[in-house]
């Protein structure tokens, strides 16, 4: 039990030396100037107390005596006012730097988070437990940096000013420095147990904080919002959220509560201990051992050490709880990407040429033990024409996510050429693909942005992505936009215009086509398109991919008969392959559903 106690504390250390790091490797000449400013700014209170001290013996003196020198009065009090004015103005160039420094290192962490999303495979996102990391750590990037930042210079300042003022105070009396230490331990003591036990309350309420995130959500986006209204939703969703925000806020409302009654304790017992110092520091000069100017200085001087070890332990207090908190972001951070990557990575084949074959695959989903797929078998020769038919939940989205690569197969393989997909790297195999979903992305940019998306490693030449659009019937209405193609779609930035769900699908499309791929995946690919539209755009599909090799999904059974291959899936198995005619006279599941969808236009 103790060794592993030793192993988090161990751990938790090590998070806190790599937030050093990212302090550091943010700004290097920014980090330095601000340790030299705050070296100078815990020197100078000292100077100040020093000169002030000197005034007010000279100023003493001279009450004393019947002439009055003003000049070393004038020239102590020039010192004061230059300590000052230095005081202001390194206080003044520290908030510059850390305000500078605060925001590189607010966007290095988000940079790392960024970048660190986009590695993890999609099996992460079946997993609750990831949404609660994520969360977290999202949480934590915004500030959490900038406050280690934030403390670290609080801490230096009251560092410096603590040795040079307990310095001081040793050498009125040993015991003072003593006492003003152990006046602040207990409510040190009181905020590092709040700092655990808040800790510990933002673990066990995570999903409950991305509950209410999720009303919240529903009851703002325009997503939601017709059937919100429509089916008056609004007062369920929002007496969800109530309730959810009411037991947070008083469960934490009682954490505070209890953290305030302890800190009072504390700073009561404190106080005492200051105020006896007081006593001694009075009757030393009563007794005539000290001058006034000493009494003014060492009273300073005890209530500037005092201010200044309450600094020191608040900022290691502050600096062990963004610690705590910090081991979110370095969790998420560590997390590994599932999908093994090649040591020494294939040269993928050409899809013009190759074969990709399905070998026995059986595909599960992380955390689930039902297999979606199972024992499928099939090959997509090139420059040929696929069709995957069958009813809802029979795994034709899956098996598409498959051929990205965005899984690996349960069991099985997926090779091109005989070469297993594994032995390829992830990125360069999707380099050869183009696929469009169901819940294809509506980019709330400009429409020649939407389509550029599709390839960046292309220049984004206005001509180019108008003749794409053109090939997908998308140019006829993004001419009558009101600057075409610069026109920025979305109601979420600016003076943004809406598309129908015909004429996003119509741009998806586009943007799919603009990649160059050799494989292209369409899944559902006229589903917000009527009849009509439908059957233009697949004229026009088959023309443009006349020879690539195309696998296409569709429940609209008419539009995939002129296919090279269909490929019938039922209970998570091909059950059905082969043309249009071939499978009508097998009279199967996919002459059934044919049937069935031809007797409506009866």
């Amino acid at each position: 039990m103790k060794t592993g106690r030793f192993w988090r504390k161990l751990e938790r250390a090590l998070y806190l030396g790599r937030a050093f790091r990212l302090v550091w490797d943010s700004n290097r000449r920014g980090t330095l100037l601000i340790i030299s400013l705050l070296c100078l700014q815990g020197l100078l209170p000292l100077v100040s107390l020093l000169l002030l001290r000197q005034l007010i013996d000279i100023i003493t003196l001279n009450v004393k005596s019947e002439t009055i020198a003003w000049s070393p009065i004038a020239l102590w009090i020039l010192g004061l006012g230059g300590v000052a004015v230095l005081m202001s103005g390194c206080e003044t160039l520290n908030e510059y730097c850390q305000s500078t420094q605060g925001e590189q290192v607010r966007d290095r962490a988000f940079e790392l988070l960024h970048s660190q999303s986009l590695i993890l495979d999609l099996a992460y996102y079946e997993d609750p437990r990831y949404f609660d990391s994520l969360h977290l750590a999202q949480a934590q990037a915004a500030y959490r940096p900038f406050g280690i930042l934030l403390n670290l210079t609080q801490l230096g300042v009251a560092t410096t000013s603590t040795v040079a003022l307990g310095g001081l105070l040793l050498i009125l009396h040993p015991a003072i420095a003593g006492v003003v230490l152990m006046s602040v331990i207990p409510g040190t003591l009181v905020r590092l147990k709040y700092a655990r036990r808040l800790h510990a309350w933002q673990r066990a309420t995570t999903q409950a904080e991305r509950q209410a995130g999720y009303f919240n959500w529903v009851l703002s986006h325009k997503n939601y919002a017709k059937e919100i209204r429509l089916f008056e939703l609004g007062t369920f969703f929002r007496e969800r959220f109530n309730t959810i925000r009411a037991d947070l806020r008083h469960s934490k409302q009682r954490l505070a509560l209890s953290q305030a009654q302890q800190q009072l304790i504390a700073q009561t017992s404190g106080a005492i201990a200051i105020y006896g110092s007081y006593g001694f520091i009075t009757y030393q000069t009563v007794t005539g051992a000290l001058t006034l100017g000493g009494l003014v200085m060492y009273f300073q001087a005890l209530s500037r050490l005092q201010t200044a070890l309450k600094g020191i332990l608040k900022s290691l207090t502050s600096l062990y709880s963004d610690n705590l908190f910090l081991s979110h972001l370095y969790e998420f951070l560590d997390l590994k990407p599932q999908l093994t990557a090649p040591v020494n990575p294939r040269t993928v084949p050409s899809l013009d040429t190759a074969v990709v074959a399905f070998e026995n695959v059986s595909f599960h989903y992380p955390g689930c033990d039902r297999n979606v797929l199972t024992d499928v078998s099939f090959t997509l020769k090139p420059g040929t024409h696929t069709a995957l038919v069958g009813l809802n939940g029979s795994g034709k989205t899956t098996l598409t996510k498959l051929l990205c690569r965005l899984y690996d197969p349960s069991a099985g393989r997926i090779t091109v050429d005989g070469i297993d997909l594994r032995a390829f790297s992830a990125t360069d195999w999707r380099r050869g693909l183009s696929a469009i979903f169901q819940d294809y992305v509506r980019y709330e940019l400009n429409v020649q942005d939407n389509i550029w998306l599709g390839d960046l490693l292309r220049p984004p030449d206005p001509v180019a992505i108008r003749q794409t659009a053109q090939h997908l019937d998308a140019d006829s209405y993004i001419q009558k936009l009101p600057q075409t193609y610069n026109t920025l779609l979305g109601k979420e930035f600016g003076q943004g215009t809406e598309l129908s769900i015909g004429q996003w699908q119509k741009l998806a499309l586009a943007r799919n086509y603009w990649r160059q791929a050799q494989l292209f995946i369409l899944d559902e690919p006229s589903s917000a398109l009527d009849p009509q539209a439908e059957d233009a755009i697949f004229g026009q599909i088959s023309t443009l991919l006349k020879d690539k090799t195309t696998l296409i999904i569709s429940h609209r059974l008419s539009t995939v008969r002129k296919a090279d291959k269909i490929l019938v899936l039922d209970g998570c198995s091909i059950v059905e392959q082969g043309n249009h005619n071939t499978l009508m006279n097998e009279k199967g599941l996919y002459a059934q559903l044919f049937e069935t969808q031809a007797q409506k236009y009866y």
